[in-house]
């Protein structure tokens, strides 16, 4: 059995009597049963491979997973999902392990194309094959495309309007920031971005208004951009030299795409009343209360599951409300997972 490059695997007979053994006829086998797993083990499971789902009826050709949920795409243009849904908006309890639920898109007669979330599990959003483009989760920082509530809570499946008139292709979910690709390949981004890098009125991306863009990706604080002519476009953080310029360190500052490394000093930065992150091995770690990460705007001791997440009034800097725990840095306010220190919280 041999397998192919295109993921497929076939069946070869070789002949022995030859040196090397060569191949002579080849058949092509299909899987009896298809699974998805997950790997990593679990406080209740020392198990590092775990089943999530082995059925025939429904093919998968997406997986999407983030903190507390994992989802599938399937060939019908299904959208299923198991574990916390309230990035869907769905809300109540959680779905049990090894069972599926279909998430309904509030147009009829429409397929899922594409699903994205954020590494948190906060919001998703889901294109679907009439070029529609949906919201669904907390939208904090105006990721929908509107301003969001004073108590922001879970919303479900909506179609953003600012992009009514658009045939969406793409998208992908940041930190507090969605981005959406359109047929005619212009980028649209939403929330926590610089006021110079969108159209306030639209959200289209300024800097790249003459470049047709083809794929878009988001990690925390950064953007990488494929054009439909295979150049590669970087903005945001480039802390850990994630945008693929030259390393600059912790200090520098988000950018459009066009724009050139800051040569702005950290004096001139604090007067701006910017955040400083500290050079890594400097952090002063404490462990008092638990503040609000400068950031990421998280609770520095629980991060996005934090009894308190999406309260009003809770500023960066500010103690979080919640209780005694993990203090973040008493020089910069971050907290350990901006500072590279941790994974999660």
């Amino acid at each position: 059995i041999r397998a192919k490059k295109d993921g497929a695997f076939v069946l070869c007979k070789l002949s022995t009597t030859s040196s090397p053994v060569l191949c002579v006829d080849e058949r092509p086998l299909n899987l009896s049963q298809k699974s998805i797993l997950s790997l990593g083990k679990t406080k209740y499971d020392s198990r590092e491979t775990h089943t999530l789902y082995q059925q025939n009826s429904e093919e998968v050709v997406r997986v999407l997973s983030s903190r507390n949920f994992a989802a599938l795409q399937t060939a019908s243009g299904k959208l299923l999902y198991t574990g916390n849904g309230a990035v869907f908006g769905i809300t109540g309890k959680d779905v049990p392990r090894g069972e599926w639920k279909e998430v309904a898109l509030p147009d009829k007669n429409v397929k899922v194309q594409f699903c994205s979330s954020d590494n948190t599990g906060a919001f998703c959003l889901v294109v679907s094959d009439k070029g529609s483009v949906y919201f669904g989760g907390s939208n904090k920082k105006g990721e929908a495309g509107e301003a969001p509530g004073r108590q922001p809570k879970p919303i479900k499946l909506k179609r953003i309007a600012k992009l009514k008139d658009q045939e969406v292709v793409g998208c992908a979910c940041g930190g507090h920031a969605s981005a959406m690709v359109s047929q005619d390949g212009k980028l649209f981004m939403f929330g926590n971005l610089d006021n110079d890098v969108t159209d306030s009125n639209t959200g289209v991306v300024t800097a790249l208004l003459g470049v047709p863009v083809s794929q878009v990706a988001m990690g925390r604080s950064h953007t990488v951009v494929l054009s439909q002519h295979g150049v590669v476009y970087t903005f945001g953080s480039n802390t850990f030299g994630q945008c693929g310029r030259n390393f600059v360190g912790p200090k520098d500052k988000e950018r459009a795409p066009e724009g050139e490394e800051d040569s702005s000093s950290s004096n001139e930065s604090e007067e701006e009343g910017e955040s400083v992150m500290c050079e890594e091995g400097e952090h002063k770690w404490s462990h008092e209360v638990c503040m609000v990460c400068r950031f990421c705007g998280y609770c520095t001791g629980y991060g996005p599951g934090c009894c308190n997440e999406g309260l009003p009034e809770r500023e960066p800097g500010m103690a979080c409300g919640c209780g005694n725990g993990d203090s973040g840095c008493e020089e910069c306010g971050c907290c350990r997972v901006c500072a590279g220190e941790d994974e999660n919280w």
